[in-house]
């Protein structure tokens, strides 16, 4: 680590419900029985990289509920994904580079239309490598939860600067990711699960017709719907390999759609997969949000 890398960017004056550092995730670990992790909205960590110029995978602070901090030197700063965020009491724009000055606050604030919000620097932030990842995953002590006090440092010293005639770089609008009006039904694209056909017809149609509500007991590692109780097929079936985005059904007949830090195999039967394109607009729905499943064959 060189003499600019010791030197903090940030501190955490307030972290909200749950700040964690976050890259793409552990792709190859499922073999150790450890779930890829990673970021829940690629599309907003990979746009504030973008501005950048970083590599893909630069790390990003994945912010629920929002947080506070205190910037301890000037550097670059970008916001993506859902929320709002205000420097010295300001309103400030996310989805812009924004030049963050020595002794600024910044706030971020959460939003009743999406989960995650993003802040990137030039470079990434620094963490520690696990597997082949910084993604922090607290449950089982890889990292944590930022909290207060903390201090936030680059991975990377690398200048970054942008020309004399311009003020800042911009995601174009059509590409920046937008967010349901709240308490829409919200269609989510999927395919047919391995065991759908297993699944009694009534079941079936219930499922693809019914709305889905998006349960309060929710987390990283899945989104528990709420709705009509669906039959799950009365024979076991042994556990085998979970892809993100499975929607198995349990006996309660409630069913859970996997996610980031979920298992990586399961022996409930799966009666659809979300569509890979849907996936990060899923992740980002708060709990009591409504959806209903588009069959894509």
């Amino acid at each position: 680590m060189n003499e600019s890398q010791r030197v903090p960017v940030a501190e955490v004056l307030h972290a909200g419900i749950s700040t964690t550092l976050q890259d793409l995730g552990r792709s190859g670990a499922k073999k150790y029985g450890v779930p890829i992790g990673g970021v829940m909205d690629c599309a907003s960590m990979r746009l504030a990289n973008q501005l950048f110029g970083n590599s893909p995978n630069a790390a990003v602070y994945e912010i629920l509920g929002g947080m506070k901090l205190r910037c301890m030197r000037n550097v670059w700063i970008c916001l993506t994904g859902a929320g709002s965020a205000t420097m010295n009491g300001q309103s400030i724009s996310f989805h812009r580079t924004i030049h963050w000055q020595q002794g600024d606050k910044l706030s971020i604030f959460g939003s009743a239309r999406g989960l995650w919000t993003y802040l990137a620097i030039p470079g990434g932030w620094n963490g520690g490598m696990l597997i082949g990842s910084r993604s922090v995953w607290p449950q089982v002590g890889m990292g944590r939860q930022l909290r207060c006090g903390d201090l936030l440092y680059p991975k990377d010293s690398s200048p970054f600067s942008l020309p004399s005639t311009v003020k800042a770089r911009f995601t174009r609008n059509d590409q920046v990711p937008t967010f349901p009006v709240k308490d829409l039904i919200i269609p989510i694209r999927a395919w047919a699960g391995p065991q759908e056909s297993q699944f009694p017809a009534n079941s079936v149609t219930q499922f693809w017709h019914a709305p889905w509500t998006i349960s309060l007991n929710s987390s990283r590692a899945g989104y528990r719907l709420e709705g009509l109780s669906l039959t799950a097929p009365a024979a076991t079936m042994p556990s085998e390999p979970i892809i993100l985005g499975s929607i198995q059904v349990p006996p309660n007949g409630q069913p859970i759609i996997l996610l980031n830090d979920g298992p990586t195999i399961g022996g409930y039967p799966k009666i659809a997969l979300v569509h890979a394109q849907n996936m990060d607009a899923l992740r980002q729905l708060p709990p009591l949000s409504r959806i209903q499943f588009i069959r894509c064959d």
